[in-house]
């Protein structure tokens, strides 16, 4: 019998501590979630951003010097400045994305992180309820992420006007 209970004790343990790293992991996923979208969006916007700045400064620097109306200048440099908003639109999705994936494994870990099994000897981990929402943000936010950077490198192309 008294083996029965330390074997008892000895699951009951392992549960706890099983609880308690998915409890760990859900705090941990969400905190990371908060600082890798924060870092990717605002390094994104701020190139795309200071390149748009950039541009209308060029814009109203040499429409101000009389070398071209500052009409013809906006239309010969609209596809550069469509070009640097199309990639700040990109950067603010794959953040979005980027957030909502590690939300979805914050989630995923408080779902799985079951209270039943600390009390019941039968129950244990829920299964995750994310697992499709997480591979579409992960690829979405790949996606966005990489499209926005390479516009980048469009915006580049056309200001030197000579291939990479």
């Amino acid at each position: 019998m008294q083996q029965h209970q330390d074997s008892a004790d000895h699951y009951a343990e392992l549960k706890r501590i099983v609880f308690t790293e998915y409890r760990t992991r859900q705090q941990i996923t969400f905190d990371v979630a908060a600082q890798y979208g924060r870092w990717l969006m605002s390094s994104l916007v701020l190139l795309h951003a200071g390149a748009l700045a950039g541009l209308f400064t060029l814009v109203s620097s040499l429409g101000k010097d009389k070398k071209a109306s500052v009409a013809d200048l906006l239309v010969q440099f609209s596809g550069l400045g469509w070009c640097l908003v199309a990639g700040l639109l990109l950067a603010l999705l794959a953040g979005l994305c980027v957030w909502l994936n590690w939300s979805y494994h914050s989630e995923n870990y408080d779902q799985m992180a079951n209270y039943e099994m600390l009390i019941n000897r039968e129950a244990w981990l829920n299964d995750p309820i994310n697992n499709w929402k997480l591979d579409l943000t992960h690829w979405l936010g790949l996606t966005f992420g990489l499209a926005s950077a390479a516009m980048l490198g469009v915006a580049a192309y056309m200001v030197l006007g000579v291939p990479f």
